[in-house]
């Protein structure tokens, strides 16, 4: 029962390892749909849900920006700016890993 227990938790495993490594395979694919003007939810539904709320500000006007991310499988992240919900900006940016930049000098020893 224990051998049976331990291959299900394993293929299991393996499934969802696959299904969110297809999502971020097909960010790359899907954020050529993208058209600034978009409602969030327009984006969303063309993105797919596994995105990540980065920063939110109500501005001057009472206006409401928010921030959402989603990364894909080239250490990258394409960054959506929404006013009021419609999308008015979006960038890809490559996430840096600190970690092994051997350059910096504010590294502490």
């Amino acid at each position: 029962m224990a051998k049976i227990f331990a291959a299900f938790s394993f293929i299991l495993l393996v499934f969802l390892s696959c299904g969110a490594q297809r999502a971020i395979m097909e960010t790359d694919s899907n954020i050529k749909k993208i058209k600034l003007g978009m409602s969030k939810q327009e984006v969303i539904n063309t993105m797919g849900k596994q995105y990540r709320v980065a920063g939110a500000d109500r501005l001057n006007d009472d206006s409401v920006m928010e921030l959402i991310t989603y990364e894909n499988a080239y250490n990258e992240e394409y960054q959506l700016w929404f006013k009021n919900e419609v999308l008015m900006k979006w960038n890809r940016i490559h996430k840096y890993n600190h970690s092994h930049d051997r350059s910096r000098r504010d590294t502490i020893h």
